[in-house]
């Protein structure tokens, strides 16, 4: 048996470039989304206030976990024998990395019901990203709203509860 004691580990060139093996943890940031957002445009992607990162890679062929968590509150006044459903997508600056088709049924969180029918759901979402490279770079969350036969239809997010995200950066 072996054991190495050390004060400090240093890259040998540089004091952040010291190389970990694959799969090691190198940083992580996180923050709570805060702000809420009320959608009734069916069919549009809309960013969430708050819910964006950013996170400047150590490593260009590093990989990038991105996790959101958000509160969903579904089918406020909708209609009898109707529904609604949320939608989210995970975009790297304008680059989306999820990619739900709006027109099928990948669907975040979805109801159906009777008149004033409604759900609260919390959920998560999250992606593996390669952005392949070393500046700042920014994930953010973008809800589409889909709705059956009734235009009072509505979604909210993060409003009875809060959400987070968080980007971390793992060694290949």
């Amino acid at each position: 048996m072996s054991t190495l004691s050390v004060d400090t580990i240093q890259g040998q060139t540089t004091a952040g470039t010291l190389k970990l093996p694959a799969g090691n943890i190198i940083q992580s940031q996180f923050g709570y989304i805060t702000d809420n957002i009320t959608i009734n445009t069916s069919n549009t992607f809309t960013d969430i206030p708050s819910a964006s990162i950013t996170i400047t890679p150590k490593f260009s062929n590093s990989k990038i976990i991105i996790e959101t968590f958000h509160q969903v509150y579904l089918g406020n006044n909708v209609s009898a024998n109707t529904w609604c459903s949320c939608t989210l997508r995970i975009l790297r600056g304008s680059t989306v990395i999820t990619a739900p088709d709006v027109n099928t049924t990948d669907y975040f969180a979805g109801s159906y019901g009777g008149d004033n029918y409604r759900q609260m759901v919390y959920n998560m979402l999250s992606r593996d990203d390669s952005p392949n490279t070393t500046s700042a770079t920014t994930y953010k969350v973008q809800a589409n709203f889909r709705h059956g036969h009734d235009s009072n239809a509505s979604i909210m997010l993060n409003r009875y509860g809060r959400g987070m995200i968080k980007a971390t950066e793992i060694s290949v």
